[in-house]
């Protein structure tokens, strides 16, 4: 998990998914504090997990926001499985 202040390019996948082993694991998350181009930075984590380099779902302030707020109005809901299980389909499923 890295936390990027910053746009995410093709440099910070790559430097996420070189660390992924198959003792460390294969999936990993990408926090930033916003995007300005999602679809293209989805392209990019669709082709590293098409070249079987991992799996990165990339989060921003806005979705944790979101989930809390969800979680706020149902405290027994869990609003993170959904919203990471269709991630997870979006970038593995292209």
């Amino acid at each position: 998990c890295k936390n990027y202040g910053r746009e995410v390019g093709n440099p910070e996948i790559d430097q996420l998914a070189g660390r992924f082993s198959v003792n460390r694991g294969q999936v990993g998350m990408l926090m930033c504090r916003s995007l300005q181009d999602r679809e293209k930075l989805i392209k990019c984590c669709q082709d590293t997990y098409r070249d079987h380099r991992g799996l990165l779902l990339p989060l921003t302030d806005e979705d944790v926001l979101k989930l809390l707020e969800a979680k706020k109005q149902v405290p027994s809901s869990r609003p993170e499985e959904d919203f990471l299980q269709n991630l997870a389909r979006e970038i593995a499923m292209s």
